[in-house]
């Protein structure tokens, strides 16, 4: 019995681990039994090599009792592990302490052979280092390398496993990965054995130092001092892998260079085939990365490359089913460029550039085109220069801003003259000013659609130009396809000027009439709280909850999208007849893309707050709902696969427990259990979509008999759906009379309205919104679908991208703001939650419109959201594209190599969290995205170090990050046109040079108890942030002077701090102090946070007379006496007072403008009141 058939007993243990309580140590022992096989298949080299030298022998047999002794001692073990597994059933827990013995003797007897272990690895490499030849033939080899790959997977999965290391073994893996795959591509190109055994011996050497450095890092773990040995000899190993080493550069070009075998290669199926050749283009795609780091520009290259191998991966990696139907001509076609591509690519490191690489790019992109071009009747083509048709006059004007900035910022050279800058800056203002007023229409006019898809075509190529000259790079792979931009732009302004008037004109006439107005908030409360009539539908589903068996029981509401199903499910849930019968409640939106621990979550938190691990949530909720009658809400449920995550959570106690869930699909429905009772939702009548219709469009008014007959025809063509009949009434206000007729025609071409007819309504309704809408709207597609959004940050996100258009007297967040509310006045954009002065808090989008959102947003190219955990959702991505929204797994993140450097925005959001931690490793993010003007990445841990390559990034608007850092380093200011700056970290002291960031608006930290400390800012010779709009939240001390930090923030508008007043408490003079914020003339919302100290203080507080919403935590005494003489206050929060505060008497006058007021967690108080205190 070998370590495997050990390996396969404890597989059998596996269905009695959680009987047995001891799955940890199964675990740990499997791990080490790998590590063991690794080690046995090694050992075969010392057995098998060839130059069997005196000292080789002389070795071989010191060792030799080792291995059989060792040998001896796993079969043993592995007896015993049989025949307990076959014992197993007969009696479990009385074996209970015979299984733990056995796990403790396997464990006992490996670590006794840790010693050994190293020696033997360190003999074996010196053997090797005399050796010029390979031990292991090459299947024995890939063999070797499949178990170290497991080992080292193993080993990063580890909780101890130190964050430094983390990445360190991950490149490793990834390298002996590019090994293996190298090696198996040259066998299948025929390559002689003679010509494999350098790359063969140097794999070898490799291989087993991965393996020595394997035992080291788990069974010397714990020890410092080979922490650091081991941190230095990975780094050593990779260089050694790279091409950038010389040895090894000349070993990959011998193999890449050298002819195949006459003849066909290996007979290998086409699933093989495939296999072989997408391993090794996904080797090659990691490779390019490794470019980045080696201080020169290479982008150009590596474009090509990159798109060049994507397009080959997509057809090897997802598109199986279309390979199959290739010919043998085309497969070796496809070898032939695969080959050329590793060539290049190991050609292009430094100290091996080799003459001619230009020649040889432009030759593989020749060679990718005759790929394509074969390929064309199998694979759909795509055109090679997307662009965003929802921004494209913005875009031109980015790029004119970058134009300015080249001709002020490089130096000048033969190939690039500031005349020819100029000069391109002079056309495209041009060409900018023509389109100015027809560019919505282009699609509907050949003519002016041909130039100005000419135009954008160019224009993107000059961006990606443009951004590498500006980054310093002169080289003639830059300013020459920047002399060829020239000239082409020349062309199109030539043909611009021959456009005939008159083609304009006609353009202009067919004009819809559009409303672009901007509606106040006040309209909100009218346009978006029309209810859907329901009450019907409402007396049947709560018959169904609080009545019938007290059996556990699930009601389904089914209905195609759009038919009110979460609608009818939110009012249930909030109906007092419904709340009253249950004790427990709780909500959770399934959508498609869901993650099972967020799922309980979501549960969980509306019974109670709590932070747990994903094992603990099933057990947790079935705790916290057993003997209690609770409702569940399951809300647009897709497959059978999320209740299964949850079932297991639902007791039933008999006690008329009931899950409510929403489905468009039947079948879902009916394998959800056999108590399903099943509610499928009514369409409207045509009176109630009149009744709808009107109410939306006309709010309390009266239809003008005009309309009527016409309004009634609309919404009889609506066919009883409530979310068209919305979309539409959201087109009509914002109509001319006259465009009703043609709103009425189009309803009336469906005879019925299935999804697609519901998405061409959509279209309708997009189509009808003015170009900055069109964006705004858009953007949703980058979240989940059922998401609820904050407003606050779609504001940031829409001000950073560039959508909100500058408005005289108004700040660009008003103005956000205002694009908010006419979205929603138009029926597109749903309220989730309002803040206590009525604003609007959270958003979301229907699910529809969020499906409208992700097709149209790809089909423009404005942006792609990609979901989902297998490699062929992240892979599938044109360079061109613009934004990004992903929602996947972070180490498939990881391994994307997306190359995409024309990108301005990523939104990433990690599918769960990794456990245990690792270091992320996303350097490609800074390294290629260097476009970005929006980067989040505050939705996973980066680590405790904050990523320094971030200042790379000089364009971004926005920055989101998430970590465990503690200081924020000096060089963020180097990101000088940073505006919204979120943090999601403890305690992160910022640096001095935060206050040289002009351009700063908004500086957050974005989860509860983190907060910013300015303990590194000096306040004397520091600047002053003059654009700072909010901030939150920031901890100042007494000592450093409240109101010394306040004032470098003179406009700001909202304030959220903690006060650290233990300083001042100390003093045994004089605890008393004025606080002067009076000066903060633009503030509106303060949020104060005390600490224990200021309680026992003497603190007077002068507040700002704008001041409207004022929240206190901790407070002292006597603030609260001075807070009814501010004139403007609406909203004002009390908690945790001091404790001598017994009276609040309220004075005649005080409070003129109060709404609301919340007081929690004070001692027992009187309050006394005047007849016109709290006037509202």
């Amino acid at each position: 019995m070998d370590v495997q058939e050990l390996l396969d007993n404890n597989a059998e243990i596996d269905a009695f681990e959680q009987l047995l309580e001891i799955e940890d140590n199964l675990e740990v022992l499997k791990l080490e039994l790998r590590l063991v096989r690794t080690f046995f298949i090694c050992a075969r080299i010392l057995w098998s090599n060839p130059e069997p030298a005196e000292k080789i022998i002389d070795r071989l047999v010191r060792l030799g009792s080792f291995l059989f002794s060792h040998q001896d001692s796993v079969k043993k073990n592995a007896m015993e592990s049989h025949s307990l597994s076959l014992r197993l059933e007969e009696d479990a827990f009385s074996l209970l302490s015979d299984a733990f013995k056995l796990v403790q003797d396997c464990q006992n007897n490996i670590y006794s052979f840790k010693q050994d272990f190293e020696k033997f690895y360190i003999t074996l490499l010196g053997c090797l280092s005399q050796s010029s030849s390979a031990a292991l033939r090459d299947h024995e080899l890939m063999e070797f390398m499949d178990s170290l790959l497991e080992n080292l997977v193993n080993i990063l999965l580890q909780d101890d496993c130190y964050g430094d290391v983390q990445l360190l073994i991950h490149a490793l893996q990834e390298k002996i990965k590019f090994l293996k795959s190298f090696i198996v591509f040259a066998i299948y190109r025929g390559v002689e054995e003679r010509q494999l055994a350098d790359v063969l011996a140097h794999s070898q050497v490799v291989a087993v130092n991965a393996a020595y450095l394997s035992c080291l890092c788990w069974f010397d773990k714990d020890e410092e001092e080979v922490h650091d040995k081991v941190k230095l000899k990975i780094s050593d190993l990779l260089e050694g892998i790279k091409p950038i080493d010389p040895r090894a550069h000349e070993i990959y070009i011998q193999v890449l260079t050298a002819p195949g075998l006459s003849g066909s290669p290996p007979t290998l199926n086409l699933v093989t085939i495939s296999s072989v050749l997408g391993d090794f283009v996904d080797s090659l795609l990691g490779n390019i990365w490794d470019l980045l780091h080696c201080g020169r520009s290479f982008m150009v290259s590596m474009k090509i490359l990159y798109e060049g191998l994507r397009f080959l991966r997509t057809i090897l990696k997802n598109q199986q089913v279309k390979f199959d139907e290739l010919d043998e001509q085309m497969i070796d076609l496809i070898v032939v460029v695969v080959n050329e591509a590793g060539i290049i690519i190991c050609s292009l490191f430094p100290n091996h550039i080799a003459k001619g690489m230009d020649l040889a790019v432009t030759e593989f992109l020749e060679k990718i085109k005759l790929v394509k071009a074969d390929l064309a009747p199998i694979y759909p083509r795509t055109s090679i220069f997307s662009f965003p048709s929802t921004r494209e006059l913005d875009f031109i004007d980015l790029l004119l801003e970058n134009l300015k900035g080249l001709a002020n910022n490089i130096v000048y050279s033969v190939s690039l003259t500031k005349d020819r800058v100029q000069e391109v800056e002079e056309d495209l203002e041009f060409l900018k000013s023509r389109f100015e007023n027809v560019a919505k229409y282009y699609n509907q006019h050949e003519k002016p659609q041909v130039l100005w898809s000419s135009i954008m075509e160019v224009t993107i190529r000059a961006e990606f130009v443009i951004h590498s000259l500006r980054g310093g790079d002169l080289s003639d792979s830059c300013c020459i396809p920047f002399n060829t931009i020239a000239e082409d732009i020349k062309l199109i302004k030539a043909e611009v000027l021959e456009i005939d008037d008159q083609e304009q004109g006609f353009i202009s006439k067919k004009a819809v009439k559009i409303s672009s107005s901007v509606p106040s908030e006040s309209g909100i409360s009218k346009t978006n709280e029309v209810m859907v009539p329901l009450s019907d539908q409402i007396e049947i589903v709560t018959t169904l909850l609080v009545r019938g068996s007290k059996k556990l029981e699930i009601v389904s509401i089914l209905g195609m999208p759009g038919l009110g199903k979460t609608t009818l499910a939110k009012k249930l849930y909030n109906d007092p007849s419904v709340r009253c019968h249950f004790h427990t409640f709780a909500w959770s939106t399934v959508s498609q893309v869901y993650n099972g621990k967020n799922l309980l979550l979501e549960i969980l938190v509306c019974i109670v707050p709590t932070k747990m691990k994903e094992v603990d949530l099933v057990e947790e909720l079935y705790k916290r709902l057993k003997r209690n009658r609770y409702l569940i809400i399951l809300d647009d449920l897709w497959d059978g696969e999320a209740w299964t995550l949850m079932e297991k959570s639902f007791p039933d106690d008999a006690n008329g427990s009931r899950i409510l869930l929403t489905s468009r699909n039947h079948k879902v429905a009916l394998n959800v259990g056999p108590t399903n009772k099943l509610h499928h939702l009514r369409s409207l009548t045509d009176e109630e979509s009149w009744e709808l219709l009107r109410k939306k469009v006309f709010h309390n008014e009266e239809c003008p008999p005009a309309l009527h007959e016409l309004g009634v025809q609309i919404a009889k063509n609506c066919k009883g759906l409530p979310l068209i009949v919305i979309i539409i009434a959201g087109i009509l206000a914002t109509r001319e009379p006259d465009g009703w007729e043609e709103v009425a025609q189009r309803l009336s071409s469906y005879t019925v309205l299935g999804t697609e007819e519901c998405r061409d309504i959509l279209e309708l309704s997009y189509r009808n919104l003015p170009d900055y809408l069109q964006r705004c709207l858009l953007y949703f597609g980058a979240f989940k679908e059922d998401q609820e959004i904050p407003i606050w940050r779609l504001k940031y996100l829409w001000i950073a991208e560039g959508f909100v258009q500058e408005t005289e007297m108004k700040s660009l967040e008003d103005v956000a703001e205002e694009y908010m509310i006419d979205l929603i006045d138009r029926s597109l954009v749903m309220v989730a939650k309002r803040r206590s002065l009525g604003k609007i808090k959270t958003c979301h989008i229907h699910d529809l419109l969020h499906e409208f959102c992700v097709l149209k947003a790809k089909e423009e190219n404005f942006l792609r959201f990609l979901h989902g955990n297998d490699d062929s959702c992240i892979y599938n991505v044109s360079s061109n594209i613009h934004r990004l929204g992903i929602y996947s797994k972070l180490e498939l993140f990881e391994r994307s190599i997306l190359f995409c450097p024309r990108l301005r925005c990523l939104l990433l959001s990690a599918d769960g969290c990794r456990y245990p931690f690792q270091q992320p490793n996303i350097s490609f993010v800074f390294h290629i995205f260097k476009l970005l003007r929006v980067l989040d990445l505050g939705q996973f841990n980066v680590g405790d170090c904050f990523p320094s390559e971030v200042e790379l990034l000089v364009e971004l608007r926005f920055l989101a990050i998430k970590g465990t850092m503690r200081s924020i380093p000096s060089s963020i200011a180097n990101l000088s046109n940073l505006e919204t700056f979120l943090l999601d970290s403890n305690d992160a002291a910022l640096p001095d040079t935060i206050l040289n960031m002009n351009k700063l608006r908004h500086l957050h930290t974005i989860a509860q108890h983190t907060r910013f400390s300015f303990e590194k800012v000096n306040l004397d010779s520091s600047s002053i942030l003059h654009s700072l709009d909010t901030l939150s939240t920031a901890w100042i001390s007494y000592g450093q002077g409240i109101e010394k930090i306040v004032r470098k923030f003179p406009n700001i508008r909202e304030l959220k701090c903690e006060l650290d007043y233990e300083e001042l408490a100390a003093s045994t003079e004089n605890r008393g102090s004025i606080v002067d914020l009076s000066f903060l003339n633009r503030l509106e919302s303060l949020n104060i946070i005390h600490d224990d100290y200021a309680t026992i203080c003497k603190i007077e507080y002068h507040f700002p007379l704008n001041l409207k919403k004022l929240t206190l935590s901790y407070f002292p005494c006597g603030t609260v006496s001075t807070l009814g003489k501010l004139p403007n206050l609406e909203v004002l929060n009390l908690s945790y007072g001091p404790h001598d505060w017994k009276i609040w008497e309220m004075k005649e006058g005080e409070f003129p403008k109060l709404k609301t007021l919340r007081m929690g967690a004070l001692c027992t108080l009187r309050w006394i009141g005047c007849d016109d205190s709290l006037p509202l």
